[in-house]
């Protein structure tokens, strides 16, 4: 056989076996898929063990005004329930009544005190200025409870002017030297430098427990007698009007 003719058998039997191997091929993977076998998955699919998947669980607590103690023993914050504003706008330095009402979810009631701004009690005349850029000073309100744990929130926003009330009362309260219950009283009249003039004629004191007293100064004694007291803390709202001999008055507070 020459060799252009063995060459011609070699190709001929070459490609013989390639097809005959390519339809061996094609019939197996026939049958599999047939069968139903997964074990060669089709495109886009995926098989997977049959594993549960559950949805991710958010948890969201439940607004509250307080969180409860981390802490096993510690006793849990106050809780502020409102908070008065006496006025929507003062001027600068102008009394402003802020009350406080408060509980606490340990029974505790009895131990509620507080600081409202720099002054300490449940019901503040706050007095407000301006900063640099002319907005209201932030301040702030705690509320005490058992062993001291607090809570503390800003006071509500009022609007503070820029401009003078025409005259402020001062009230001071000092103790009296060995003697519990007694205090010296004192109100202070200043004038606004651009208000007309204001002659006092008299001082209505109301001390905060119930009575109340007329003088013809800003002087006086009073005794604070407590009774049968229900909580470690009191608080009394000193108030003093002043009237001027024109019948005109201003008032001045503090916290006792």
């Amino acid at each position: 056989m020459t060799a252009p003719a063995e060459r011609k058998l070699v190709w001929t039997v070459g490609l013989v076996a390639a097809a005959v191997i390519l339809i061996v091929l094609v019939l197996s993977l026939s049958r599999g898929r047939g069968r139903g076998a997964s074990s060669i998955p089709t495109d886009g699919e995926v098989t997977r063990s049959p594993v549960s998947r559950a949805a991710p669980t958010v948890v969201r607590p439940a607004v509250q005004q307080q969180p409860p103690s981390t802490e096993a023993g510690k006793p849990l914050p106050p809780v502020i329930d409102e908070i008065l504003v006496e006025k929507e706008e003062v001027c600068e330095g102008e009394e402003n009544l802020i009350t406080v009402k408060a509980h606490t979810l340990d029974g505790a009631d009895s131990l509620l005190h507080g600081v409202i701004g720099s002054e300490r009690g449940m019901s503040v005349p706050l007095k407000a200025y301006l900063d640099a850029r002319g907005q209201p000073r932030h301040q702030y309100i705690t509320v005490f409870g058992n062993r001291n744990v607090s809570t503390r929130v800003e006071v509500p926003p009022y609007r503070v002017k820029q401009c003078a009330p025409d005259r402020v009362v001062y009230v001071a309260a000092q103790a009296r030297a060995n003697r519990i219950h007694e205090f010296e009283l004192t109100a202070k009249l200043v004038d606004n430098a651009k208000a007309k003039p204001f002659k006092s004629r008299q001082y209505l004191w109301d001390f905060g427990d119930g009575d109340s007293e007329v003088t013809a100064a800003g002087y006086t004694i009073h005794a604070y007698h407590h009774g049968v007291q229900k909580s470690l803390y009191s608080n009394y709202p000193l108030r003093v009007e002043v009237v001027a001999e024109s019948g005109e008055s201003a008032v001045g507070r503090t916290s006792l």
